[in-house]
C-alpha cells in the first residue's frame, strides 16, 4: 500500500472524528467510523498505514494500553483545526500548513539520509507582498 496523499489523510481523519464531541476516540470507534473489520488483517494493515500518515503529519497521537496494544487516538491541535475546519484545503490554517511542511521535510530526511535538507521561513517586511 502506498503513502496517502494529504487530502486523503484529512478525509480519513474527518471520518474517524466525524461524530466525536471530544478530541479522543477509542479503537472501536475508529474501526466503526471507517467501516473496517478489526478481525480482518487487510483492514488492520490499511488502518495502520492511514494512522502512520496522520501521525507523520502531526494530526494525531496514538494511545496505548499498558500491554502496548493500540487503545485510541488523540487529536493534536493541528488535527483539531483540520477536522473542525470544513472550508477545505485552500483555507488550511498556517499552523496546519507548517506542520505539514515539517512532516514532509522529516520524511525526506528519512528517505534521503545522505542529503542535508533545509527549510527556512522569514517574516516579510511590512507592506511587501
Amino acid at each position: 500500500m502506498g503513502k496517502l496523499s494529504h487530502s486523503s489523510t484529512i478525509n480519513y481523519l474527518r471520518k474517524i472524528f466525524d461524530d466525536a464531541t471530544a478530541d479522543y476516540v477509542d479503537i472501536e470507534t475508529v474501526y466503526r467510523n471507517l467501516d473496517l473489520d478489526e478481525s480482518n488483517p487487510k483492514d488492520r494493515d490499511k488502518l495502520y498505514e492511514w494512522l502512520k500518515s496522520m501521525k507523520e503529519r502531526g494530526l494525531v497521537k496514538r494511545e496505548y494500553t499498558e500491554r502496548k496494544r493500540f487503545k485510541g487516538l488523540h487529536l493534536t491541535s493541528t488535527g483539531h483545526s483540520v477536522v473542525r475546519d470544513r472550508s477545505g484545503e485552500k483555507a488550511i490554517s498556517k499552523e496546519a500548513r507548517l506542520a505539514r511542511w515539517r512532516a514532509d521535510a522529516e520524511i525526506l530526511q528519512t528517505q534521503y539520509p545522505e542529503l542535508e535538507i533545509f527549510y527556512d521561513m522569514r517574516l516579510r517586511k511590512s507592506g511587501s507582498r
